[in-house]
Parts: structure tokens; sequence; C-alpha cells
């Protein structure tokens, strides 16, 4: 199971050479095809990843937050919002590819839904219907406008509220449980998500360690044990908050906080990624890369 694959801005990576690209992990971990991958949303930080691995490597399920036409949307010379419509852009290939490989396979997540894939359990929680209408209204004004400065317009307002589209994975393995946030906000949780069935041994912070999608109530429903921030230490996209890590602290002092990037203040805990392992008896190890 694949959730995401990152960016494909090959510029991210000859920045920071700790950063690990997809297609280097699958083939290093000896990975050779894929049962599950979700799409959570469309920001290039999150899907571009993935057209560099679908020749690659057999994918047999796709699990995404909305459905996306192929048409052309009209484009201009330095435009504002150019990462945005290459981010929709690359949605719209990875949306036919799958239609055209996968077909029935391809699931459009409009409410809950569960799975079993081999010894995991897995739920995912559809994101909150409202902005997938907004989205999807604003994809289509794309379609048939080619004014620059409202192309712009549009692309910015999509751009604002992908995250609010996020799908939410909950997998339960070996007697423990990993909540699987991708970028959602704080009115994500009220909507969707009982505080009961919060509780989690993993927790990946929301929105790359985001300090405005954390609270204290939350956190404490949870109660994880680890707590993974998908974040470099060069504050990439100026995230993770400065205030995160302190604020994580002081509401669940037990918890590890981790980083998927290294850690240039601790040269000894420089790594490529992070990797927890739970084991048959249900124990959670932890591994750099």
């Amino acid at each position: 199971m694949v959730i995401d694959g990152g960016d494909d801005r090959s510029i991210i990576y000859d920045k920071n050479l700790n950063r690990i690209h997809i297609k280097s992990y699958l083939s290093n971990q000896g990975i050779k095809k894929i049962d599950l991958l979700v799409l959570t949303h469309p920001h290039r930080d999150h899907i571009g990843g993935i057209k560099e691995i679908i020749k690659d490597y057999p994918i047999n399920e796709v699990w995404c937050p909305f459905d996306i036409p192929f048409k052309p949307i009209q484009k201009y010379d330095k435009m504002r919002e150019e990462n945005m419509l290459a981010s929709l852009e690359i949605y719209q290939m990875l949306i036919q590819h799958f239609e055209e490989q996968v077909g029935s396979n391809l699931k459009v997540i409009k409410e809950f839904h569960s799975s079993k894939l081999g010894n995991m359990h897995i739920e995912v929680y559809s994101p909150i219907i409202n902005h997938i209408d907004f989205i999807q209204d604003r994809i289509n004004q794309l379609y048939i406008n080619s004014d620059r400065h409202s192309i712009d317009t549009l692309l910015s307002q999509i751009d604002k509220h992908l995250n609010k589209c996020s799908l939410v994975c909950m997998v339960s393995c070996n007697g423990r449980k990993t909540l699987l946030t991708s970028d959602i906000g704080l009115d994500y949780w009220d909507t969707l998500i009982p505080k009961e069935k919060l509780k989690a041994n993993i927790l990946k912070a929301p929105h790359h360690g985001d300090r405005a999608h954390l609270s204290k109530d939350y956190l404490k429903s949870i109660d994880p044990t680890y707590i993974v921030i998908c974040a470099d230490d060069e504050y990439t996209y100026e995230l993770p908050s400065t205030d995160t890590h302190q604020f994580i602290e002081s509401v669940l002092p037990h918890s590890k906080v981790r980083y998927t990037a290294e850690n240039r203040e601790r040269p000894d805990k420089i790594h490529k990624g992070i990797r927890l392992e739970i084991d048959a008896c249900g124990t959670v190890c932890e591994k750099q890369l």
C-alpha cells in the first residue's frame, strides 16, 4: 500500500540530497508491485512522484478524492499559479492512466469505505462534500475560461481548498493503528471523524506539521506513541511551523516526534526518512533510512 508519492521536481531533491524519491525508496526496499495506491489530493508535492513510477510498478487498485476530465486548460507564460496548474495536469494524466490500466479498481471515495489488504484493515474517510463541489465547480470554469486573470484566480481558489479535500486513512495491523491525515484542516475532524474513533498508536501529523492544523483536543483523543512530521529541516513550503514541536510536547509529553528528513542541528541523526515497522506481536520498531 502506497499513500501519495511526494514531489517530482528535481530542484526539491537537488537542494537537499538527503530527501529520498519514491522511486528510489521502492527500489531500495525491493518492492515490485503496489496492491493499493491512495492519492489523497492533487497537490504536486503529494502526487508528482507517482507519475515517475506508474510505468515501472504494476498497480492493482487506486483510491482518489474526485474525478477530473482530461481536457486542456488555457496556459500563459509566467502564470502566477503555474505550479497549481501543473498539479492539476499531473492529476489529469494520472486519472486518465488509471482509468485505462485498472478500470473499475479506480475508486473515487465519496463516503466512508473500508477494505482488507493482507493482515491490514484499512478505513478511508471521504472529503467534506461541500469542498469537493467547490473544487469541481472551479475546475469546470477553468475548462471554459481563457482570460489570464480569471484563470489565475480560479487556480488560486483551487489551491487554497485542495487540502480540505484530502482523504484520511486509518490502517490497523497486528493490533496497532496508524492515522494518516494528509493535509486536512481542523474543520475535517468535527465533520467526519468522531473523537472516540481517533485513538491511534502512530499519527502522521496533518499538513507537514502545520500548527494551524493541530488542536489540543484532537491530539489528546488520538494520544499516539509516535507523531511523524513529513517535512525537512529547511522549512520547505515554510513548514513545519516553528512552534509545532513545542506545542506537541506541551500536550503529549510522552509522544515521540519524528521528522522524515534530516536535522542539520544533530549530525548524528541525519537520515533520508523514517520507517516504523509493526511486527507480529504489535511492537513498533523505528528505523532511520
